[in-house]
C-alpha cells in the first residue's frame, strides 16, 4: 500500500526540486570553478534596466523582513527611463512568501490526518494564521 499523496504531493515536489536543482547546478560549478561574479554583472544590469525596459507598467514589490532586498534600487531605476509607470508594494515578510505552499491545508498529508493526535490537529489553524499572515496580506 502506498498512500495517495506520495503520488499526488511527494512525488511533483520531488520531480520540481530536481528541476530546480538542475537549473542552479551550472552556478555552483562556476563557483567551484573559482568564479567570483557573474555576466551580466551588477553595473550591465542596473544600465540595461534604465535604457531598455519596456513594459507600461510595473509593479514591485519589497519586503519588510529581507535582508536582500534590492527594491528600492530597482524602483529609482525604474524612475529613470521614462517610458516606464512604475507602483511599489510593501508587504510583510521575505521574497519567499509568495512561493510558500500552504502546508497545513486539512487533508494535504491524509497519512498524518491519521497519525497525529487530535489535540495538534486542533492547534492546525492557529499555527497556518500565524505562520501564512504574510501571504494574506
Amino acid at each position: 500500500y502506498v498512500p495517495k499523496f506520495f503520488g499526488t504531493q511527494l512525488l511533483p515536489t520531488l520531480q520540481e526540486t530536481r528541476s530546480v536543482l538542475s537549473a542552479i547546478e551550472p552556478c555552483f560549478d562556476e563557483i567551484a570553478d573559482g568564479a567570483v561574479s557573474f555576466y551580466p554583472n551588477a553595473e550591465n544590469v542596473c544600465d540595461a534596466i534604465v535604457e531598455r525596459y519596456s513594459t507600461d507598467h510595473t509593479l514591485v514589490v519589497k519586503f519588510m523582513q529581507d535582508p536582500l532586498d534590492e527594491s528600492d534600487l530597482l524602483y529609482d531605476l525604474l524612475q529613470q527611463n521614462v517610458t516606464a509607470q512604475c507602483t511599489m508594494k510593501q508587504l510583510t515578510g521575505s521574497h519567499g512568501v509568495p512561493a510558500m505552499q500552504d502546508i497545513f491545508l486539512k487533508g494535504r498529508i491524509p497519512i498524518l490526518e491519521e497519525t497525529i493526535p487530535n489535540v495538534l490537529l486542533q492547534a492546525r489553524e492557529p499555527a497556518r494564521n500565524l505562520i501564512l499572515r504574510p501571504v494574506n496580506e
